[in-house]
Protein backbone atom coordinates (compact mmCIF):
# COMPACT_ATOMS: atom_id res chain seq x y z
CA UNK A 1 0.00 0.00 0.00
CA UNK A 2 2.85 2.58 0.47
CA UNK A 3 6.52 2.26 1.24
CA UNK A 4 5.82 4.24 4.65
CA UNK A 5 8.54 6.84 3.48
CA UNK A 6 6.21 9.88 3.90
CA UNK A 7 3.77 10.91 7.02
CA UNK A 8 2.41 13.81 8.54
CA UNK A 9 2.19 14.47 12.70
CA UNK A 10 -0.50 16.50 14.00
CA UNK A 11 -2.85 16.77 17.23
CA UNK A 12 -6.01 18.10 18.04
CA UNK A 13 -7.77 18.09 21.88
CA UNK A 14 -10.04 16.20 23.00
CA UNK A 15 -12.82 17.36 25.46
CA UNK A 16 -12.36 14.52 28.83
CA UNK A 17 -15.48 12.70 30.44
CA UNK A 18 -15.15 15.37 33.24
CA UNK A 19 -16.98 18.91 33.94
CA UNK A 20 -15.66 22.20 33.14
CA UNK A 21 -17.11 23.51 36.34
CA UNK A 22 -16.85 21.08 39.03
CA UNK A 23 -12.85 22.44 39.39
CA UNK A 24 -11.26 21.91 42.67
CA UNK A 25 -8.47 23.48 44.18
CA UNK A 26 -5.81 22.44 46.79
CA UNK A 27 -8.79 23.85 49.98
CA UNK A 28 -11.69 22.47 48.21
CA UNK A 29 -10.19 19.03 47.43
CA UNK A 30 -9.01 18.24 51.29
CA UNK A 31 -12.56 19.17 52.86
CA UNK A 32 -13.69 16.80 50.11
CA UNK A 33 -11.25 14.19 51.28
CA UNK A 34 -12.57 14.44 54.91
CA UNK A 35 -15.82 14.56 53.96
CA UNK A 36 -15.17 11.00 52.40
CA UNK A 37 -13.22 9.54 55.03
CA UNK A 38 -16.08 10.32 57.64
CA UNK A 39 -18.51 8.76 55.66
CA UNK A 40 -16.04 5.69 55.13
CA UNK A 41 -15.76 5.33 59.21
CA UNK A 42 -19.73 5.70 59.83
CA UNK A 43 -20.38 2.96 57.18
CA UNK A 44 -18.11 0.68 58.76
CA UNK A 45 -19.02 1.10 61.97
CA UNK A 46 -22.65 0.56 60.49
CA UNK A 47 -23.92 4.26 61.27
CA UNK A 48 -24.52 6.12 58.29
CA UNK A 49 -24.67 9.79 58.36
CA UNK A 50 -27.49 11.49 58.35
CA UNK A 51 -26.27 15.02 56.03
CA UNK A 52 -24.51 13.43 52.79
CA UNK A 53 -23.60 16.06 50.45
CA UNK A 54 -25.03 15.53 46.44
CA UNK A 55 -21.42 14.61 45.16
CA UNK A 56 -21.25 11.51 47.47
CA UNK A 57 -21.01 8.18 46.37
CA UNK A 58 -24.42 6.23 48.09
CA UNK A 59 -22.58 2.76 48.35
CA UNK A 60 -19.65 1.64 50.44
CA UNK A 61 -17.92 0.12 47.13
CA UNK A 62 -18.33 3.70 45.69
CA UNK A 63 -17.39 5.49 48.32
CA UNK A 64 -13.95 3.43 48.40
CA UNK A 65 -13.57 4.20 44.48
CA UNK A 66 -14.44 7.72 45.10
CA UNK A 67 -11.77 7.88 48.20
CA UNK A 68 -9.17 6.12 45.73
CA UNK A 69 -10.00 8.78 42.17
CA UNK A 70 -9.72 11.89 44.56
CA UNK A 71 -6.37 10.75 46.31
CA UNK A 72 -4.87 10.15 42.62
CA UNK A 73 -6.18 14.07 42.28
CA UNK A 74 -4.61 15.08 45.28
CA UNK A 75 -1.01 13.76 43.72
CA UNK A 76 -1.56 15.27 40.87
CA UNK A 77 -2.34 18.31 42.03
CA UNK A 78 0.72 18.33 44.16
CA UNK A 79 2.69 18.37 41.17
CA UNK A 80 0.89 21.07 39.25
CA UNK A 81 1.59 22.95 42.43
CA UNK A 82 5.10 22.10 42.15
CA UNK A 83 5.55 23.16 38.68
CA UNK A 84 3.54 26.30 38.95
CA UNK A 85 6.44 27.15 41.72
CA UNK A 86 9.03 26.31 39.44
CA UNK A 87 7.65 28.78 37.09
CA UNK A 88 8.84 32.46 36.31
CA UNK A 89 7.13 35.15 38.66
CA UNK A 90 4.93 36.20 35.90
CA UNK A 91 3.84 33.12 34.17
CA UNK A 92 2.82 31.78 38.07
CA UNK A 93 -0.55 31.24 39.09
CA UNK A 94 -2.12 31.93 42.61
CA UNK A 95 -2.09 28.57 44.67
CA UNK A 96 -5.61 28.34 44.80
CA UNK A 97 -5.98 28.86 40.85
CA UNK A 98 -3.93 25.73 40.12
CA UNK A 99 -6.90 23.03 39.98
CA UNK A 100 -7.63 19.44 39.22
CA UNK A 101 -11.12 18.24 38.14
CA UNK A 102 -12.20 15.33 41.02
CA UNK A 103 -13.86 13.29 37.92
CA UNK A 104 -10.92 12.67 35.82
CA UNK A 105 -7.84 13.82 37.64
CA UNK A 106 -5.19 12.73 34.91
CA UNK A 107 -6.63 15.50 32.10
CA UNK A 108 -5.05 18.29 31.72
CA UNK A 109 -7.09 21.83 31.84
CA UNK A 110 -6.42 23.97 29.51
CA UNK A 111 -8.47 25.91 26.74
CA UNK A 112 -9.79 24.03 23.19
CA UNK A 113 -9.92 25.29 20.19
CA UNK A 114 -13.23 26.85 20.70
CA UNK A 115 -11.50 28.82 23.72
CA UNK A 116 -13.33 26.82 26.34
CA UNK A 117 -11.11 26.12 29.76
CA UNK A 118 -11.42 22.42 30.50
CA UNK A 119 -10.18 18.97 31.60
CA UNK A 120 -9.01 17.60 28.04
CA UNK A 121 -6.14 15.49 26.49
CA UNK A 122 -4.38 15.92 23.55
CA UNK A 123 -4.57 13.27 20.68
CA UNK A 124 -0.85 12.96 18.69
CA UNK A 125 -1.61 10.92 14.78
CA UNK A 126 0.99 10.56 12.21
CA UNK A 127 -0.69 9.22 9.07
CA UNK A 128 0.86 7.94 6.06
CA UNK A 129 0.87 10.76 2.96
CA UNK A 130 0.48 8.00 0.40
CA UNK A 131 -2.50 6.15 1.60
CA UNK A 132 -4.60 6.45 4.33
CA UNK A 133 -3.29 4.61 6.98
CA UNK A 134 -2.48 5.65 10.61
CA UNK A 135 1.10 4.63 11.45
CA UNK A 136 1.08 5.50 14.83
CA UNK A 137 -1.13 7.27 17.97
CA UNK A 138 -1.27 8.41 21.72
CA UNK A 139 -2.91 10.11 24.03
CA UNK A 140 -1.47 12.54 26.51
CA UNK A 141 -3.02 14.64 29.84
CA UNK A 142 -1.15 18.25 27.72
CA UNK A 143 -2.09 20.67 25.79
CA UNK A 144 1.30 21.57 24.07
CA UNK A 145 3.26 19.29 21.50
CA UNK A 146 6.47 19.47 23.51
CA UNK A 147 8.81 16.34 23.08
CA UNK A 148 6.15 14.48 20.91
CA UNK A 149 8.27 13.94 17.87
CA UNK A 150 10.62 11.50 19.10
CA UNK A 151 7.94 9.27 20.78
CA UNK A 152 5.71 8.99 17.90
CA UNK A 153 8.47 7.93 15.18
CA UNK A 154 9.69 5.32 17.61
CA UNK A 155 6.02 4.23 17.64
CA UNK A 156 5.64 3.93 14.14
CA UNK A 157 8.98 1.98 13.82
CA UNK A 158 8.22 -0.34 16.25
CA UNK A 159 4.72 -1.02 14.49
CA UNK A 160 5.71 -0.60 10.93
CA UNK A 161 9.37 -1.68 10.90
CA UNK A 162 10.22 1.60 8.71
CA UNK A 163 12.15 4.97 9.16
CA UNK A 164 10.45 7.94 7.64
CA UNK A 165 12.31 10.28 5.49
CA UNK A 166 9.78 13.11 5.08
CA UNK A 167 8.02 14.39 7.85
CA UNK A 168 5.37 17.31 7.65
CA UNK A 169 4.02 18.90 11.10
CA UNK A 170 2.66 22.52 12.13
CA UNK A 171 4.42 25.46 14.26
CA UNK A 172 3.43 23.74 17.55
CA UNK A 173 6.00 20.87 16.98
CA UNK A 174 8.75 22.84 15.32
CA UNK A 175 11.56 23.41 18.31
CA UNK A 176 14.98 22.84 18.89
CA UNK A 177 14.46 19.62 20.23
CA UNK A 178 12.59 18.27 17.32
CA UNK A 179 14.59 19.89 14.81
CA UNK A 180 18.26 18.13 16.40
CA UNK A 181 16.06 14.97 16.66
CA UNK A 182 15.36 15.05 13.29
CA UNK A 183 18.40 15.56 12.13
CA UNK A 184 20.13 12.71 14.04
CA UNK A 185 16.95 10.39 12.78
CA UNK A 186 17.49 11.24 8.94
CA UNK A 187 14.37 13.04 8.71
CA UNK A 188 13.14 15.63 6.70
CA UNK A 189 11.03 18.43 8.61
CA UNK A 190 8.82 20.63 7.17
CA UNK A 191 6.71 22.97 8.83
CA UNK A 192 6.13 26.81 8.96
CA UNK A 193 8.97 28.89 11.56
CA UNK A 194 7.44 30.44 14.43
CA UNK A 195 4.04 31.33 12.79
CA UNK A 196 0.76 29.90 12.66
CA UNK A 197 -2.76 30.86 11.83
CA UNK A 198 -3.56 32.73 14.89
CA UNK A 199 -0.65 35.22 14.52
CA UNK A 200 -2.00 37.76 12.91
CA UNK A 201 -5.25 37.45 14.50
CA UNK A 202 -3.81 37.51 17.69
CA UNK A 203 -1.81 40.85 16.68
CA UNK A 204 1.91 39.20 17.63
CA UNK A 205 4.81 39.92 15.59
CA UNK A 206 6.53 36.74 14.03
CA UNK A 207 9.83 36.37 15.30
CA UNK A 208 9.98 39.31 17.67
CA UNK A 209 9.89 39.53 21.14
CA UNK A 210 6.82 41.69 20.80
CA UNK A 211 8.20 44.45 22.11
CA UNK A 212 9.80 45.90 19.39
CA UNK A 213 8.59 46.65 15.30
CA UNK A 214 12.09 45.47 13.74
CA UNK A 215 12.10 41.41 14.28
CA UNK A 216 14.93 39.23 14.88
CA UNK A 217 14.96 38.12 11.15
CA UNK A 218 15.65 41.42 9.89
CA UNK A 219 19.27 40.92 11.16
CA UNK A 220 21.54 38.86 8.83
CA UNK A 221 23.65 36.03 10.40
CA UNK A 222 27.03 35.77 8.71
CA UNK A 223 28.16 32.17 9.19
CA UNK A 224 31.79 33.02 8.22
CA UNK A 225 32.62 35.90 10.57
CA UNK A 226 30.06 34.49 13.17
CA UNK A 227 28.22 37.50 13.97
CA UNK A 228 24.92 39.26 12.70
CA UNK A 229 24.56 42.38 10.75
CA UNK A 230 21.63 44.88 11.11
CA UNK A 231 19.96 46.21 8.53
CA UNK A 232 21.79 49.50 8.56
CA UNK A 233 25.28 47.01 8.00
CA UNK A 234 26.63 47.54 11.59
CA UNK A 235 28.21 44.26 13.37
CA UNK A 236 26.63 42.65 16.37
CA UNK A 237 29.37 40.68 18.02
CA UNK A 238 29.03 38.25 20.66
CA UNK A 239 28.59 39.45 24.07
CA UNK A 240 28.32 36.41 25.84
CA UNK A 241 25.80 33.51 27.22
CA UNK A 242 23.07 32.80 29.05
CA UNK A 243 20.63 30.10 29.88
CA UNK A 244 16.77 29.69 29.55
CA UNK A 245 14.64 27.06 30.70
CA UNK A 246 12.11 25.26 28.69
CA UNK A 247 9.08 23.19 29.52
CA UNK A 248 11.50 19.73 29.82
CA UNK A 249 14.96 20.63 28.94
CA UNK A 250 17.84 24.12 29.08
CA UNK A 251 18.71 25.66 26.28
CA UNK A 252 21.72 27.94 26.07
CA UNK A 253 21.55 31.44 23.64
CA UNK A 254 24.43 33.37 22.54
CA UNK A 255 24.12 37.14 22.68
CA UNK A 256 24.92 39.13 20.30
CA UNK A 257 25.00 43.35 20.76
CA UNK A 258 25.22 46.38 18.52
CA UNK A 259 27.72 49.04 19.83
CA UNK A 260 26.12 51.54 21.80
CA UNK A 261 27.20 54.34 19.73
CA UNK A 262 25.63 52.66 16.58
CA UNK A 263 22.21 52.31 18.23
CA UNK A 264 21.85 55.97 19.54
CA UNK A 265 22.79 57.39 15.66
CA UNK A 266 20.53 54.94 13.88
CA UNK A 267 17.48 56.60 12.45
CA UNK A 268 15.77 52.78 13.49
CA UNK A 269 16.13 53.43 16.43
CA UNK A 270 12.67 53.89 17.77
CA UNK A 271 11.62 50.67 15.76
CA UNK A 272 14.87 48.58 16.77
CA UNK A 273 15.22 49.28 20.00
CA UNK A 274 13.96 50.83 23.80
CA UNK A 275 17.40 50.69 24.85
CA UNK A 276 19.73 52.50 22.68
CA UNK A 277 22.14 53.04 24.86
CA UNK A 278 22.82 49.91 25.93
CA UNK A 279 22.62 48.80 22.20
CA UNK A 280 20.48 46.62 20.75
CA UNK A 281 20.78 42.61 21.35
CA UNK A 282 20.25 39.44 19.60
CA UNK A 283 20.28 36.08 21.08
CA UNK A 284 21.31 32.74 19.07
CA UNK A 285 20.52 29.27 19.85
CA UNK A 286 22.60 26.19 19.44
CA UNK A 287 22.39 24.66 16.45
CA UNK A 288 20.32 27.30 15.03
CA UNK A 289 21.28 26.56 12.06
CA UNK A 290 18.92 23.90 11.89
CA UNK A 291 16.41 26.74 12.14
CA UNK A 292 17.89 28.24 9.21
CA UNK A 293 17.89 25.83 6.77
CA UNK A 294 14.06 24.88 7.73
CA UNK A 295 13.40 28.86 6.47
CA UNK A 296 15.41 28.31 3.68
CA UNK A 297 13.94 24.90 2.89
CA UNK A 298 9.79 26.10 3.23
CA UNK A 299 10.54 28.81 0.81
CA UNK A 300 11.02 26.31 -2.14
CA UNK A 301 8.33 25.34 -4.06
CA UNK A 302 8.58 21.80 -4.06
CA UNK A 303 8.24 22.26 -0.19
CA UNK A 304 5.44 24.32 -0.16
CA UNK A 305 3.62 21.75 -2.54
CA UNK A 306 4.58 18.93 -0.56
CA UNK A 307 3.42 20.60 2.66
CA UNK A 308 -0.06 20.89 1.26
CA UNK A 309 -0.43 17.23 1.39
CA UNK A 310 -1.15 17.76 5.12
CA UNK A 311 -4.44 19.37 5.10
CA UNK A 312 -5.32 16.35 2.97
CA UNK A 313 -4.20 13.53 4.82
CA UNK A 314 -3.96 13.93 9.22
CA UNK A 315 -6.16 16.82 9.14
CA UNK A 316 -9.26 14.76 7.25
CA UNK A 317 -8.04 11.93 10.34
CA UNK A 318 -9.14 14.24 12.64
CA UNK A 319 -12.38 15.29 11.01
CA UNK A 320 -13.28 11.74 10.40
CA UNK A 321 -12.53 10.79 14.21
CA UNK A 322 -14.65 13.91 15.51
CA UNK A 323 -17.91 14.29 13.04
CA UNK A 324 -18.15 10.09 12.59
CA UNK A 325 -16.59 8.21 15.14
CA UNK A 326 -18.07 10.60 17.88
CA UNK A 327 -14.86 11.45 19.18
CA UNK A 328 -15.57 15.13 20.26
CA UNK A 329 -15.63 14.23 23.88
CA UNK A 330 -14.36 11.10 25.50
CA UNK A 331 -16.93 8.16 26.97
CA UNK A 332 -13.96 6.55 29.62
CA UNK A 333 -12.08 8.57 32.06
CA UNK A 334 -8.31 7.99 32.30
CA UNK A 335 -5.61 8.20 30.26
CA UNK A 336 -5.20 4.14 30.02
CA UNK A 337 -9.36 4.32 29.06
CA UNK A 338 -9.03 7.28 26.82
CA UNK A 339 -6.06 6.00 24.88
CA UNK A 340 -7.55 2.40 24.26
CA UNK A 341 -10.76 4.65 23.00
CA UNK A 342 -8.46 5.99 20.51
CA UNK A 343 -6.75 2.77 19.86
CA UNK A 344 -10.16 1.05 18.99
CA UNK A 345 -10.93 3.81 16.68
CA UNK A 346 -7.29 4.12 14.65
CA UNK A 347 -7.50 0.35 14.52
CA UNK A 348 -11.07 0.93 12.89
CA UNK A 349 -9.78 3.38 10.09
CA UNK A 350 -6.95 1.00 9.26
CA UNK A 351 -8.99 -2.33 8.46
CA UNK A 352 -11.07 -0.32 7.06
CA UNK A 353 -8.53 1.17 4.69
CA UNK A 354 -6.57 -1.93 4.05
CA UNK A 355 -10.16 -3.84 3.26
CA UNK A 356 -11.02 -1.01 0.66
CA UNK A 357 -7.66 -1.48 -1.19
CA UNK A 358 -7.85 -4.33 -3.20
CA UNK A 359 -10.95 -2.34 -4.70
CA UNK A 360 -9.43 0.64 -5.64
CA UNK A 361 -6.43 -1.42 -7.14
CA UNK A 362 -8.88 -3.46 -9.43
CA UNK A 363 -10.87 -0.09 -9.97
CA UNK A 364 -7.24 1.94 -11.46
CA UNK A 365 -6.60 -1.40 -13.11
CA UNK A 366 -3.11 -1.45 -10.71
CA UNK A 367 -3.53 -4.94 -9.45
CA UNK A 368 -0.67 -6.40 -10.14
CA UNK A 369 0.28 -4.36 -6.97
CA UNK A 370 -1.61 -6.64 -4.71
CA UNK A 371 1.21 -9.53 -5.63
CA UNK A 372 3.69 -8.67 -3.33
CA UNK A 373 1.42 -8.05 -0.57
CA UNK A 374 -0.02 -11.99 -1.12
CA UNK A 375 3.76 -13.36 -1.11
CA UNK A 376 3.72 -11.19 1.70
CA UNK A 377 0.88 -12.43 3.68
Amino acid sequence: MTTASRASLDSSSVAANASRRRLLNEKRLQQRRQTIDEHVRALQRGVPMAEKPWWLAGTDAGLREQKHRYALAAEILRQRQELNACRRSSKRKPADKVLVSPADPEAALARDKEEVFRPLYTLQLLRDLDSPLIFAHTVLAQNNDNGVLGPMIERMVDSVGVKLKDLLVDSGYVSMRHLEFCATAGITLYGPCQENDFSVANGKKAQSNQHTELPKNAFNWLAEEQVYQCPEGHRLEFDGTQTQQRTEHRITLSLYRCPPEHCQACPRQSACTRTPKKGRTVSRMENEQLLDALRERMRTAEAKALYRLRSRTVELNFADLKEHRGLRRFHGRGRRRVTAEVGASVLTHNLLAVEAHPRWLARTGATEKLLPIARAA
